[in-house]
């Protein structure tokens, strides 16, 4: 045999041999279609998909057929093209290479799923094997990603894993992405190899273009800072100052454009998602003498760069120190933070881990976004010298500074107690000392399964209730022997459960205001700044918002949510219960995008009263190398180029519009009421309480009706009281667990005048979860409950509910999920149930009640009727044709004429109303990434205001013209908010 036909059949055996241990799936070129369904590829199936969505189509990349996946329409849900399969090497690395292309509207992604996993309810690890993969080329390309078969099972019986293909966004209306030419092979030696040096190399020079820039950049800026020093105390001519700035700018400009340059090098050369499996030896000889080759000049290049630079900065700096000399800065204090100072500013908080240790950068370059607080994470032994040189250098410009502590045996509070006094011993007289963080504490089941936390619940109970009222509970004889049990079945078991989880909430309170009482004892001065954990939607009993915001000085709340209206809605929530100022914590590294980290922090100035930004290594100018010590390269994009300018943006604006942020109350007219012990209810029944609750509030913002979420706790309080009473409309969406005290308290209000609207259960279990034989509120419903009817999907619209609702659809389609039925007693009917489902009973009904009146909307999970979102994360933008209308169109029924109105305004922008005495102030938040917003028409309805600016330039007045009842002005464009005073 010739020598060049032994070579060819090597080749041929080693490619036979490779393609042996491929994963045997079927139709991987989409060549073969369905015999049951010419439109369908042959061992693929479709979910929440048809032909319309799902088929085979032309324009392959290889052969003649692909596979096609448009998105449904709204309502309809995601549409996913998928292949199972078990076989597979348990433990082994695979590669999964395809091509894909999309038609612009959005990107396709694939992700390989174990649905084995799923069935036995494991966590993401397990069931998400692998990396997602996304692109959005609308040419053909080839990709890879891999996964990881799992430990379990043998090549013919393992867990069942399959492809899925889908969407990045499945709502964008005519979205096509197209799949061709799939393959699953093992990742051999010589691929993790060539992977591994990919990453190696990748990260020597990422590191070095890192450095340079931060060493440099940072550098430069403290040298624009010190002209500017110079030129404020006199040292140096104006002239003179302009000439080190201009220095300044031009090395930083030079080794931005360095940085740049390779950066585009990096992205060419150390591409992702190569298809490592389909490359030849020869292409891997070749890119692993590549990746080597760009690594080394990339370091040596950037090395030189950075020395070039540094030299031109040293030469500048001498020459600024000798024409300046010695000068004094002024003393300054970033914020007087002291319990009784806390609402005069609106606070911008910073987080700070110690990451940039060049402690005067820090500080400078903080002081320059007008930072009013330090939040320190350096709590730990090998940070603490990092966070003394803070403090004992923090002057002359002082920033006020609070160091974290850690809850070490939470919620035995000795521990804390003994770090909290040697913090305070170390720190207390540095310069700009003003107390203590503590993060996120909260209280678990386990917590008080204890013999010692049952005694004191147990104890708890008998303070709450006598003996007769004991045993009117049923749980007098039992409550001695009773322990939480893992399922709750009886009364007695809800009840106690209840009780329970009512006692977590006081005991987290109680610990949290020892904290606060213990850190003032030893100095009066200082303050407990809290973050309440975010389990709201979830399981609020874990940290009760309605027990800890009443004692507490101030609080913050992380809702690790990237700037949705979701925020909006828990930030309203926790200020209604809160005794003193609210801090939003915005999670930066959450932020996919600078324009979405404005958003996100813009929020706060509706709906909160400070802002605190989570953390610094995130929203810094330049990247920290610090951070590439012990970070993989999947966490670089947590840091992105913008975001620095976004928070100079906002900070900037908030600082400016201070005057006008703090001591201001609510404008809105209208309340969505939250009930938490609903929510701890649901936490056990599964029910989406909180998602139906922040479907009503979607629903208003949408409607730009301005609002205010509040806690049905908080009603029967004093500041509950004042609240309602500014009130015409509440709106409680599935609130089931009231309390007789919240009941009264809402029937009272609805008899002064007041119009409620609820949905679903609202009132029809008591405060443990048990069902009553009623609605509480049933004579304000007007109502009598029957019975309760499965799977609802629709509702049918009366003359009655049109002529309120306007023009709606003949059929209301709705989230399927029960009714309940209901005998009006009092009530008229405005809509009901399809007779073909449930005999057409009442859906919507109307009932005055003394001086006010009440809706009662009887299908359960209505304000869940919605799909997905658009432009932003958690906006519920596609309502079911007919339900937004109905939402809005019965609250604006009982509203009085609003002071402030919006026209001409999209959707995804919130209209929120504060008021500062006789001051309104006019929030408009753009949820949305498509941007600016133009043309918005502000009303000012009834008497001419005096003044109308903008807050954050009170300089600019808008121009108003006169309309029928009052007078309107057209607001500026505006990217995520805009902020008007009227006086």
């Amino acid at each position: 045999m010739k020598a060049r036909s032994v070579v060819l059949l090597a080749a041929f055996l080693a490619v036979a041999a490779a393609h042996a241990q491929e994963i045997p799936l079927v139709n991987l070129g989409f060549e073969q279609a369905s015999e049951a369904d010419a439109t369908m590829p042959a061992g693929w199936t479709r979910w929440q998909a048809g032909p319309q969505q799902i088929y085979l189509d032309g324009g392959a990349y290889e052969g003649e057929r692909c596979a096609a996946v448009a998105t449904n329409p709204p309502g309809k849900g995601r549409v996913v093209l998928r292949q199972s399969f078990a076989q597979y090497e348990p433990t082994q690395a695979y590669e999964v290479v395809f091509t894909g292309r999309t038609n612009g509207l959005t990107g396709g992604r694939l992700q390989v799923i174990n649905r084995s996993a799923i069935e036995r309810h494991e966590g993401r690890g397990a069931i998400y094997p692998g990396e997602m993969v996304t692109f959005a080329d609308t040419d053909w390309r080839q990709i890879a990603t891999s996964f990881t078969a799992p430990k379990q099972g043998a090549r013919a019986a393992g867990d069942e894993l399959y492809l899925e293909l889908s969407h990045v966004d499945s709502t964008a209306q005519g979205a096509i992405v197209w799949f061709d030419d799939f393959s699953i092979r093992p990742l051999e030696e010589k691929h993790t190899q060539l992977a591994e040096l990919t990453r190696e190399s990748e990260q020597a020079l990422f590191g070095a273009m890192v450095h340079a820039r931060y060493d440099v950049g940072s550098r430069a800026e403290m040298l624009g800072w010190s002209a500017d020093d110079a030129q404020a105390a006199g040292a140096m001519a104006a002239e003179q100052a302009d000439r080190v700035r201009a220095e300044a700018a031009a090395v930083l400009a030079e080794i931005e454009r360095e940085h740049d340059a390779w950066d585009a090098r990096r992205a060419a050369v150390f591409e992702r998602n190569l298809p490592l499996t389909r490359m030849t030896d020869e292409e891997i000889a070749t890119r692993r003498a590549d990746l080597a080759q760009t690594a080394a000049e990339g370091v040596e290049a950037l090395a030189a760069v950075a020395a070039e630079l540094g030299g031109r900065l040293a030469a500048e700096e001498q020459r600024a120190r000798e024409i300046a000399g010695e000068f004094t800065i002024a003393p300054t204090l970033s914020a007087a933070v002291r319990p009784d100072k806390l609402r005069d500013r609106f606070h911008r908080i910073i987080s700070w881990h110690g990451f940039m240790s060049d402690v005067d950068y820090v500080r400078r370059a903080m002081l320059s976004l007008d930072t009013t607080l330090v939040q320190a994470y350096l709590s730990r032994e090998e940070n603490r010298p990092l966070r003394r040189e803070f403090l004992e250098t923090n002057e002359p410009r002082t920033l006020a500074t609070v160091c974290a502590v850690r809850l070490e045996g939470w919620p035995d509070l000795s521990a804390a107690q003994m770090t909290i006094a040697a913090q305070v011993e170390e720190l207390g007289k540095l310069p700009g000392y003003v107390g203590v963080e503590v993060d996120e504490p909260s209280i678990s089941d386990e917590m008080v399964a204890t013999p010692e936390a049952l005694a004191q619940f147990r104890e708890f109970v008998r303070g709450r209730y006598d003996a007769e009222e004991l045993r009117a509970l049923g749980v007098d004889a039992l409550l001695d022997a009773w322990a939480p049990p893992t399922e709750v079945a009886t009364d007695t078991d809800r009840v106690l459960w209840m009780e329970l989880q009512q006692f977590k909430g006081r005991m987290l309170a109680d610990k949290l205001a020892d904290l606060q009482s213990y850190l003032r004892s030893l100095d009066e001065r200082l303050v407990l700044l809290p973050v309440v954990q975010q389990f709201v939607p979830s399981a609020p009993q874990r940290a009760s918002w309605t027990a800890t915001g009443p004692v507490l000085d101030w609080i913050a709340m992380d809702p690790y949510n990237g700037g949705s209206p979701a925020e909006a809605f828990e930030m309203d929530l926790l200020r209604s219960t809160a005794a003193g100022p609210t801090l939003l914590v915005v999670g930066t590294c959450y932020d996919p995008t600078p324009g979405r980290f404005a958003k996100d922090m813009c929020i706060s100035l509706g709906h909160a009263d400070g802002l605190w930004d989570w953390c610094w290594v995130y929203m810094a100018k330049f990247r920290a190398p610090d951070y590439l010590r012990d970070w993989e390269q999947g966490y670089r994009g947590l840091w992105k180029p913008g975001m620095w300018e976004a928070a100079q943006d906002v900070f900037g604006r908030m600082s400016a519009a201070e005057p006008y942020l703090t001591r201001t109350e609510s404008g809105a007219r209208v309340s969505v009421v939250y009930s938490e012990r609903s929510g701890i209810l649901a936490s056990r029944e599964g029910f989406p309480c909180f998602a139906a609750g922040m479907g009503a509030y979607a629903a208003l913002q949408q409607s730009h009706v301005p609002q205010e979420a509040v806690f049905a706790e908080s009603l029967a309080r004093a500041r509950g009281a004042e609240s309602l009473a500014q009130r015409d409309v509440l709106l409680l969406a599935d609130a089931r667990g009231l309390t007789d005290d919240e009941v009264a308290t809402i029937r009272q209000w609805v008899r002064g005048g007041g119009t409620l609207i609820a949905t679903g259960a609202t009132s029809l279990l008591d405060a443990w979860g048990r069902e009553r034989e009623d609605y509480a509120l049933a004579d304000v419903f007007g109502v009598r409950h029957t019975g309760v009817r499965d799977a609802v999907e629709s509702i049918t619209p009366g003359d009655g509910l049109r002529a309120i609702a306007g023009d709606l659809p003949e059929s209301i389609a709705v989230w399927r999920e029960a009714a309940d039925l209901v005998e009006p007693t009092t009530a008229e009917v405005l809509a009901t149930l399809p007779a073909a489902e449930a005999g057409g009973e009442p859906a919507v009904t109307r009932n005055s009640f003394g001086a006010g009146q009440c809706f009662l909307l009887t299908p359960r999970g209505l304000t869940l009727s919605f799909d997905g979102t658009k432009g932003a994360k958690g906006i519920e933008k596609y309502w079911w044709p007919g339900v937004l209308q109905v939402i809005a169109g019965l609250t604006r029924s009982g509203l009085a004429e609003s002071r402030i109105e919006v026209s001409d305004c999209p959707p995804d922008v919130e209209l929120v109303v504060r008021r500062q005495g006789e001051r309104l102030i006019a929030h408009l938040l753009n949820f949305s990434d498509e941007g600016p917003v133009q043309g918005v028409q502000l009303h000012v309805r009834g008497e001419r205001p005096a003044r109308v600016f903008y807050a954050d330039r009170p300089e600019v007045a808008l121009e108003l013209r006169a309309e029928d009842g009052g007078v309107v002005a057209e607001v500026e464009p505006f990217e995520h908010h805009a902020m008007v005073v009227v006086e």
